[in-house]
């Protein structure tokens, strides 16, 4: 859970992690999947209706499959692929 609380602890915990995500959360930066699970070490990503552009960035990731939708918003699921090694933390959620 990035920044679901307060976007300022992540900024004052890694100022450069903040600015990455920002861009990622504004579609600006391609391969989010990878990204996302390899500088957040995340398997999944929560996201409100607001993020049209990484929604739609997300859908055509190979690595992300949508899991859950409602009126609120999308999870996604990311999955590494098959010859990439896995991220090193603990799944309890598999």
């Amino acid at each position: 859970y990035i920044v679901g609380l307060d976007p300022m602890y992540l900024y004052s915990y890694d100022k450069d992690k903040s600015a990455l995500y920002r861009k990622i959360t504004k579609g600006q930066k391609g391969d989010p999947g990878r990204l996302i699970l390899e500088e957040f070490n995340s398997r999944y990503v929560f996201l409100d209706k607001d993020h049209d552009s990484l929604y739609e960035r997300l859908a055509e990731d190979p690595i992300a499959k949508k899991v859950f939708e409602d009126s609120g918003g999308y999870v996604f699921k990311l999955s590494p692929k098959k010859d990439e090694p896995q991220t090193k933390q603990n799944d309890n959620l598999r």
